[in-house]
């Protein structure tokens, strides 16, 4: 979404004031997917939380952040990503919603796994478990 021009997604627009502008709703069918595969010791992880964060800190929001369980055989999928650069997370125990938190996230920094995705692009990634200590 744009506002005059200005990216606006994920934030708040107050037209109470009653001012006047340019209001643009990009809608896309060129999204991506991905499959992510979480293990530990060469074994599959189940019911671990995976998290696909856009790269950029700026663009970070409810609406462009997704998180999903593995299944029984590790996997989870990601699909119709905005084509971008990505970063996924796999954590054995997780609060939710804890990734929107700075601090937390720079602790996992080393542990992501970058992705980019292109235009109806699909990718398969193996994604490090962050084990629960952490």
């Amino acid at each position: 979404m744009l506002w005059n021009g200005r990216d606006i997604l994920g934030q708040s627009l107050d037209l109470s004031a009653g001012t006047g502008g340019d209001l643009q709703v990009i809608l896309g069918t060129d999204g991506g997917s991905i499959d992510a595969a979480v293990s530990h010791d060469d074994k599959p992880v189940s019911d671990a939380t995976v998290v696909l964060l856009p790269e950029d800190p700026t663009r970070r929001y409810t609406e462009t952040t997704h998180s999903q369980s593995t299944d029984e055989k590790g996997h989870a999928a990601f699909k119709d990503v905005p084509p971008g650069n990505y970063l996924l997370f796999a954590w054995e125990k997780v609060e939710q919603g804890a990734w929107f938190d700075p601090a937390f996230l720079k602790a996992a920094a080393s542990e992501a796994t970058k992705v980019t995705i292109g235009p109806k692009d699909s990718q398969h990634v193996e994604v490090k478990l962050i084990p629960a200590s952490k």
